[in-house]
């Protein structure tokens, strides 16, 4: 009778053999080889027990360390060495947490810790350490009697078990509530460091969402946040190369001169924001991603803001030295022009209100550099003709058009920008 056949024992490749994987065994209460847990939280992130952390222990304990189990056999390591996990990068770790300023609002106060604690911070994590937050088995790590901690910049924080379905808020949806929450009560602070977060975090915040929020901001008087961001584009993602943030962020200047009136100092403080956005513009963080169709400083209605302002300067306040200013950034707008831009379809309300927002300050912007260069001169000439041709009847349109589509409440923002700048008498 023939010998039974001898299946060969499966062999390991080797790879796995070089790194010694199949010499390995890992206990039933740790996810990880004993021989490995020093390597978990490797520096600059290092893992202390919690009860150590106000301490400058030389070497902290890795994570809680369980009871050894009997019945788990450990075999030896093989010569190689296994393989060494690498450190972090400056990409996925980027320092400490974003840190908030209290606010008003309690319910802000609570969506921010918890877009912290939830998502900014596991976001600073290395893979391993991630896998004790949302690997169900690794729980019992984290709920041990000396819990788990690591050290971001000068802060330690607890981990804690996480689960993405349950304990992550939506971040469309809470982009829209934080927004909504900051403009009720007019403090801005925390912007700059929670969209860094939530781009740290992966967390896309789409340009309409940025848009709102710098007209939000602007409307709440609180320019200097915006320009915060703007100068903190890379973490931020807040960039001029977005046409239609760009035209946000350049009638914040013309919302900060109506809220004061016209008065010398707002228009002074307006004159010195636009110069500033407009050098950002030629700025390489935020040109990198720009097209010649979306580059502010080639559209007219964005350098007629420049026009208004400059003009305002001189003609409410006798600022002389801003005359020059006002010719150099009026030829560039008629250089720039283009006719049909300026028309909206007839009989779309919405489309009307964003033209006349959009162009409501270069009609003004127009009426006042004419008295600056002069009516009869050729500059003013040419002013004037586009003034009278194309932007005097869009606004008497847009007004019709919009006054028979009037809102729930308040008015258009399209009206209510021709409104308020109409107030400005030459």
């Amino acid at each position: 009778m023939d010998s039974p056949i001898k299946r060969p024992q499966s062999v390991p490749s080797k790879r796995k053999a070089r790194a010694g994987y199949h010499n390995i065994q890992v206990s039933p209460l740790s996810p990880y080889p004993e021989q490995w847990q020093p390597h978990i939280f490797p520096s600059p992130i290092a893992a202390v027990p919690a009860s150590a952390a106000s301490t400058s222990h030389p070497n902290p304990a890795p994570f809680p360390q369980l009871p050894p189990d009997e019945n788990t056999v450990h075999q030896p390591l093989s010569s190689h060495p296994p393989p060494p996990i690498q450190p972090a990068n400056k990409s996925t770790h980027p320092g400490p947490l974003p840190t908030f300023h209290e606010t008003p609002s309690s319910d802000l106060n609570s969506l921010l810790a918890t877009f912290r604690s939830n998502i900014f911070l596991p976001s600073h994590l290395i893979h391993l350490q991630k896998t004790l937050l949302y690997r169900t088995k690794n729980h019992p790590l984290l709920t041990a009697d000396e819990p788990a901690t690591v050290k971001l910049g000068n802060e330690v924080h607890q981990l804690h078990p996480l689960d993405r379905t349950k304990d992550e808020p939506a971040t469309r949806a809470s982009i829209a509530r934080v927004t909504q929450l900051m403009g009720e009560t007019r403090d801005w602070r925390n912007l700059p460091e929670w969209l860094e977060g939530l781009r740290i975090a992966g967390r896309k915040v789409r340009g309409m969402q940025l848009e709102k929020m710098v007209r939000r901001a602007g409307e709440g008087g609180r320019g200097g946040v915006v320009m915060d961001c703007l100068r903190r584009v890379e973490g931020t993602g807040m960039g001029l190369w977005d046409l239609r943030v760009a035209r946000e962020v350049f009638w914040c200047a013309v919302g900060r001169c109506v809220q004061g009136g016209w008065g010398k100092e707002e228009v002074e403080r307006a004159g010195r924001w636009v110069e500033g956005v407009w050098e950002l513009c030629a700025d390489p963080r935020h040109t990198e991603k720009m097209t010649r169709e979306s580059d502010p400083k080639r559209r007219a209605e964005v350098v007629g803001v420049m026009v208004l302002v400059h003009a305002a300067r001189v003609v409410l306040h006798g600022e002389k030295e801003a005359a020059d200013a006002v010719g150099k950034y009026a030829e560039m707008m008629l250089g720039l022009w283009d006719s049909k831009e300026v028309g909206f379809e007839e009989g779309d309300w919405n489309d009307a209100n964003y033209k006349m927002l959009m162009w409501a300050p270069v009609w003004r912007g127009m009426a006042l550099a004419r008295n600056v260069v002069g009516e009869t001169s050729p500059l003013g000439k040419q002013l004037g003709i586009k003034l009278s041709e194309e932007l005097e009847p869009l606004m008497q349109s847009g007004q019709a058009v919009l006054s028979a589509h009037p809102p729930a409440e308040g008015r258009r923002r399209g009206l209510k920008m021709c409104e308020d700048l109409s107030q400005v008498t030459v």
